[in-house]
């Protein structure tokens, strides 16, 4: 299995560094999953190395609050299934939740709230903006989307 280098983003975390680590987070993943035909696959999220060890970073400097399991508890609560399609209406009510929507629509990528205050489950969120697949840097007014990426990215076996 192929290892990442996570001392970066363990050293934002414990900084509590949100942005930069969420920002860090999104580059780890897309890294990962690039491909010469920049197509990207349901079998290639399942295969991420180390998502839990990133996820395990993300509790714990968050004490719980963000991570990519709390994320997957919340959409499975809402209804969410794991080994299907993504449903847009769960996928619309886990923006609501965890507050990447506002007035019915996708929230840009500087409305994220990056503090402890953000409410449970609003990190990470970096690697939704579907502009990161091509560029490899997140702008501030790019839209939070990507539903289906996480959708695949929550079903890992690994969180």
């Amino acid at each position: 299995m192929t290892t990442i280098d996570l001392s970066r983003l363990h050293e934002l975390l414990l900084a509590q560094n949100w942005q930069e680590a969420d920002k860090e987070t999104g580059r780890l993943i897309i890294r990962t999953l690039a491909s010469p035909q920049n197509y990207i696959s349901a079998e290639m999220f399942k295969n991420i190395p180390q998502i839990d060890k990133i996820d395990q970073l993300w509790t714990k400097y968050s004490d719980g609050r963000f991570g990519f399991s709390v994320q997957k508890e919340i959409y499975c609560d809402l209804g969410g299934k794991l080994d299907s399609d993504s449903n847009n209406n769960v996928w619309i009510s886990f923006g609501n939740t965890v507050n990447w929507r506002n007035n019915d629509t996708w929230i840009r990528y500087d409305e994220i709230t990056f503090d402890q205050s953000a409410v449970l489950g609003h990190l990470p969120v970096g690697f939704l903006c579907d502009d990161l697949w091509k560029l490899g840097e997140i702008r501030d007014d790019w839209i939070i989307g990507g539903g289906l990426g996480m959708h695949y990215l929550l079903a890992h076996p690994d969180l």
